[in-house]
């Protein structure tokens, strides 16, 4: 695989990831939403919807986690954040400084981007990218996602007769999220030379309206058994 070919595989793994991630936050975004509704309103009595809405929101942000954090084997590779990072520190004399800077036209801008590939990429190597740093992203991604990543093997994949992994936490799975947005912030950086701060969608106004009304016309009314 010449260079070019290897980069332009790099860029269609990242769109495909960023789509992925994107569907990640939305998701905690709503989940959130609702949540906050649901605890300020201290008048709602108990229901199991809530326990539903809740597992289901766990168990499939949780295989969306491993999904994008996943690691290719020698006979499955994936187009995943944590196969990018991988490829990247095994190929890094493929990302320089002037490849780095070659979509960025404005002189002025190239000029100011160029002095950051030290301190994002640059490292101790100077004329690529450090493998060190990507090293250590891979690391922290895996750190991350592991725990989530288990509880989908063991969990909702399968059934484990001997589950070896407790049961994680929302704030391991939001801080899994989290990282996975940290660092597919920085590789979209990396590849396209565009900050990515802001992972995720901002949410339509309005979009928590439906909670001010009631769902149910009646609570004596419900629909005939094998009908919506």
């Amino acid at each position: 695989m010449t260079r070019d070919q290897k980069f332009d595989k790099w860029l269609r793994w990242l769109k495909a990831i960023d789509e992925q991630v994107t569907a990640v936050f939305f998701h905690r975004e709503v989940w959130l939403g609702f949540r906050g509704v649901i605890e300020a309103n201290k008048a709602l009595p108990p229901s199991i919807y809530f326990q539903s809405v809740a597992l289901s929101y766990g168990a499939s942000q949780a295989v969306a986690v491993r999904r994008i954090a996943e690691e290719a084997t020698k006979h499955r590779p994936v187009a995943s954040l944590g196969c990018l990072i991988a490829d990247i520190r095994d190929n890094p004399q493929e990302l320089t400084p002037a490849r780095w800077l070659d979509g960025v036209p404005d002189a002025l801008e190239r000029s100011v981007i160029a002095r950051d590939w030290d301190r994002h990429f640059g490292g101790s190597v100077h004329k690529h990218l450090d493998p060190a740093i990507a090293s250590t992203d891979v690391d922290s991604l895996r750190g991350a996602t592991d725990p989530i990543k288990n509880y989908v093997d063991e969990y909702v994949a399968h059934s484990d007769i001997n589950p070896t992994s407790s049961l994680p936490a929302y704030a391991d799975l939001h801080s899994a999220i989290d990282c996975v947005g940290k660092l597919f912030g920085k590789y979209k950086l990396l590849l396209t030379a565009t900050d990515w701060s802001f992972v995720g969608i901002a949410l339509p106004p309005g979009w928590q309206r439906i909670f001010a009304m009631p769902w149910a016309a009646s609570s004596a009314e419900s629909p005939r058994r094998g009908h919506p």
